[in-house]
């Protein structure tokens, strides 16, 4: 046999060599694959974390417009997903929510963290929540979010401000609204003057009670001839609106404790809190301006020539148990609104007016006596009572403490703040 015929070894080694080529393909598209898969991981962990940064952040600031961190003692604290639910961080609450969703592998061995503190710098730096206090220090209504979380190795940090918004308080614009008003005077003088000159308004008396002609007659039309300006400025049988909008509201209410323990002008007879805030033992002295919250059941009476607020600048005083009463006597002058809530009081029936019943049992709980002006409105809820023993000028109303009725509403994040600090 001749040496070219001999083939022997060729086929081997052709097949040798194309099985070569094609393990060297193989091991390419395996590591392509495996890169991909782990670039697929990678990318998944990043949106893990991206979207669970993004919701510690969105539960952060749910907790500032629950709670609003308006001094140092108040200040929220540094929350993380082990930390025990409380007032300002949602904690174990949150990490077991996300848990319990469709993305749970995702997030099951993801940790977070949140903070607020204040806008005192501008700058998104991760480090300025250590420098930072956590609380609206500078008193702007603004606060900075921050949020960071780890999902399968990978970090995302978030941060957005967030802003609380005030919004305007509407009552009835009478210079008295209650279940009924009595007067004591030596004489007929104008003790209750229901226009404002200023404004060229008239705010009425409006009583929630029947009464079977004009004053003084019936169960809570309890004043002279002459002594209400203008004479026919009153109303008998006033229903509150049906959707509550003529009287404050338990939110309201509560805006108004928030402000006032904030403020440092939050009261009550035994030092106690009302809620979650602290309160100051006793009746607020006098003079006390802005916004003042009496959350205790006693009597606070005034008797020297203190002036609270003034025009320009009108307050609001508010007294919240049925079991607490106002007093002004001597020269005192309040400037703005008086609210009584008369929380646990007696209340006409919806629709309806109080009885004769309620109104003879019904408490005094604003009382001005002496040369005393209220300059602005009184407004008791439910069956409660005003009394005016003045020998004149003892209530004029004014428009400007019921345009200048506001407190903050809810915490909202500022558009175009949102940013990725870190990933």
């Amino acid at each position: 046999m001749s040496l070219r015929r001999d083939e022997q070894g060729f086929v081997l080694i052709t097949a040798m060599i194309v099985l070569a080529v094609f393990m060297l393909l193989t091991v390419a598209m395996v590591t392509i694959v495996d890169v991909q898969t782990n670039q697929s991981g990678h990318e998944r962990s990043g949106e893990a974390a991206f979207e669970l940064a993004e919701s510690a952040l969105r539960a952060e600031a749910y907790q500032l417009q629950a709670a609003w961190p308006a001094s140092s003692t108040q200040a929220l604290p540094a929350c993380t997903s082990t930390t025990v639910e409380q007032v300002g961080c949602e904690g174990t609450a949150l990490t077991q929510e996300l848990q319990s969703t469709t993305a749970a592998p995702d997030y099951a061995h993801a940790t977070w963290s949140a903070q607020a503190f204040d806008d005192t710098q501008s700058a998104y730096s991760a480090a300025l929540p250590s420098v930072a206090p956590a609380w609206d220090a500078n008193g702007d209504n603004a606060m900075w979010v921050r949020a960071r979380a780890t999902a399968g190795g990978q970090t995302r940090t978030v941060i957005e401000r967030v802003t609380r918004q005030l919004q305007t308080i509407t009552l009835p614009e009478n210079v008295v609204t209650a279940g009924g008003l009595y007067t004591k005077s030596n004489g007929t003088p104008t003790i209750i003057e229901a226009t404002d000159s200023a404004a060229g308004v008239t705010g009425p008396v409006e009583v929630r009670c029947s009464a079977p002609g004009p004053p003084p007659q019936g169960d809570c039309l309890g004043w002279q001839p002459g002594q209400l300006s203008p004479a026919s400025a009153y109303q008998a049988g006033y229903v509150d609106p049906a959707d509550g909008s003529g009287t404050l509201s338990s939110t309201q209410l509560d805006a108004f404790v928030e402000e006032a323990a904030a403020n440092g002008t939050l009261y009550d007879e035994n030092g106690t809190s009302y809620g979650t805030f602290p309160a100051h033992a006793g009746c607020p002295p006098e003079p006390t301006n802005g916004v003042v919250v009496v959350a205790g059941t006693g009597a606070c009476a005034y008797k020297s020539n203190s002036s609270w607020n003034t025009a320009a600048a009108p307050g609001v005083l508010i007294v919240l148990s049925s079991q607490a009463s106002l007093s002004f006597q001597g020269s005192e002058t309040f400037n703005g609104l008086i609210y009584m809530a008369n929380e646990g009081g007696s209340a006409p029936a919806a629709n309806s007016v109080c009885t004769s019943a309620q109104l003879s049992d019904a408490p005094t709980l604003v009382t001005v006596a002496g040369s005393a002006v209220i300059n602005g409105g009184i407004f008791v809820d439910g069956c409660g009572l005003v009394s005016l023993q003045d020998n004149g000028d003892a209530l004029n109303f004014a428009l400007n403490a019921f345009r200048a009725l506001r407190t903050y509403g809810t915490a909202t994040p500022v558009p175009g703040t949102f940013r990725v600090v870190s990933q």
